[in-house]
């Protein structure tokens, strides 16, 4: 086990964070992201985050992928008290249980698709045998497979998503975390994206975490649904949503 993590009481609990908070020095001021956050997911669930550019989301995702550290609370992720990891850790942590599915796909321009696939595997120590049948695998999930050995700039940016969930997918995660996977993406290409993240989760059963600020598609691939504003995280169901959420 990694570090000094405590297990949660809660037992299938993936998520918990209580009175969490992540605050910036700039100059003389201290700015405040995330206020006293609590939240719980349990393993499993499909929760997104909805909200306003500078509400804090993407923070909060940051903070739940190891990238950055909370200024004060507490965070676990299946049992691995975030807060108190060391970075190399953290490092170990994000590798083998968690995935993350950016808005600006994140590939290394000159590798090719099964080349940014395999990374996770060649830092997790896989023999390269093993980790380019799982990396061909993956691709293939992704209906990417004739495209395996074209490089970034050879793909549509649907293409390139495509590649960046395969990624994600790769060492078996427990957690996903996508940041607006659809954000750079024409209206038919996203609507394809979404359909293959739906796909993929309910196949997978693994826990998701989606940041956005497209409400249809929160709607789709969630069972809940937060709301974020100002640093401060609100869960709303969508039988009681009103019309009015800010997003």
């Amino acid at each position: 086990m990694v570090g000094s993590s405590q297990p949660m009481g809660e037992g299938n609990c993936m998520i918990h964070c209580s009175e969490l908070c992540r605050s910036y020095a700039t100059g003389k001021r201290e700015i405040s992201v995330i206020r006293s956050l609590d939240l719980s997911i349990l393993a499993g669930e499909r929760a997104a985050i909805v909200g306003k550019s500078g509400s804090g989301k993407s923070t909060l995702l940051n903070l739940l992928a190891g990238l950055d550290r909370p200024s004060s609370g507490e965070l676990t992720i299946d049992s691995y008290r975030l807060d108190r990891l060391s970075r190399a850790e953290m490092a170990q942590f994000r590798l083998q249980k968690v995935g993350v599915i950016f808005q600006a796909f994140q590939l290394i321009p000159q590798r090719t698709a099964i080349q940014n696939v395999e990374l996770p595997l060649i830092l997790k120590g896989e023999t390269r045998a093993i980790r380019r049948q799982v990396a061909l695998n993956a691709l293939d999930r992704v209906g990417l497979l004739d495209r395996a050995n074209h490089f970034p700039f050879q793909l549509s940016g649907g293409e390139q998503q495509r590649v960046a969930i395969a990624r994600a997918l790769v060492n078996q995660p427990k957690l996903i975390l996508a940041d607006e996977p659809t954000g750079n993406l024409d209206s038919g290409t996203a609507e394809k994206i979404v359909e293959l993240l739906i796909e993929i989760f309910r196949e997978f059963k693994t826990t998701v975490i989606l940041v956005t600020h497209d409400q249809e598609m929160a709607d789709r691939v969630s069972d809940r649904q937060f709301q974020m504003q100002d640093g401060v995280l609100k869960e709303f169901s969508k039988e009681s949503r009103s019309n009015d959420v800010p997003l």
